[in-house]
């Protein structure tokens, strides 16, 4: 080969050279970059469920959409007592304050005397399936981001149950209350023991009605369960 030759054999294999060599280097480089990312980045690994974290979603999900439907279902029982109850200490307290009389306060109380005895039995029959069913919108441990709507399911699980906690102590007084006016009605208890306990039952109801009012503006604030 001639000196020419060589010349231009040494100028087309420096550029190729050069050209394999940067190839090299990015291939390298991008394996590299690519093992840890898809073998080695533990990071990666805790952002991902495992196969039994995901199934343990799946299974509280079910359970947590059984428990919305019979909170929800117990809240709404629920309502219609409260409100025969509230109508009934409501005309107590117009009564007191002079805005109604004696005859139209009596029409109140016996008219939500027996549509409390209704509301109160079928609301009853509903918290004890609630109870008996136990279920609820608890999050698997490890699920992280991926259980984000059984968070907001537990919250408003969490807030009807308060609700439903304070209708449950002044609802046992209005069932009691129902009993002693059917035993006055009846013959079978003295009108001044009579008065002496609805006085009492008068009391606490308002009190607890007022907590009730409460703990349901909270729950309504809440988001639904999107489930």
């Amino acid at each position: 080969m001639n000196p020419h030759g060589r010349h231009r054999k040494r100028h087309v294999i420096g550029p190729i050279s050069a050209a394999i060599a940067t190839v090299a280097v990015l291939a390298g480089v991008g394996w590299v970059v690519n093992v840890p990312l898809d073998q080695d980045d533990p990071s990666r690994t805790a952002r991902t469920p495992t196969a039994s974290t995901q199934a343990a979603v799946v299974r509280a999900t079910d359970d947590c959409r059984a428990a919305r439907d019979l909170f929800t279902e117990d809240v709404v029982a629920m309502q219609g007592t409260i409100q025969q109850w509230r109508i009934h200490i409501d005309a107590m307290t117009q009564l007191v304050a002079g805005r109604i009389d004696l005859a139209q306060a009596m029409a109140f109380w016996d008219s939500t005397r027996v549509e409390g005895k209704r509301s109160v039995a079928m609301w009853q029959r509903t918290d004890g399936r609630y109870g008996q069913e136990r279920r609820s919108c608890a999050v698997p441990q490890g699920a992280g981001g991926t259980a984000a709507s059984l968070q907001t399911c537990r919250q408003r699980q969490d807030a009807a149950d308060a609700v439903l906690t304070v209708a449950r102590r002044t609802l046992t007084d209005w069932e009691e209350h129902i009993r002693h006016m059917d035993a006055l009605r009846a013959g079978k208890l003295d009108s001044g023991h009579a008065l002496h306990l609805w006085d009492r039952m008068y009391e606490r109801g308002k009190v607890a009605l007022q907590d009730y009012d409460v703990a349901y503006r909270h729950l309504v604030q809440l988001p639904e369960c999107p489930l």
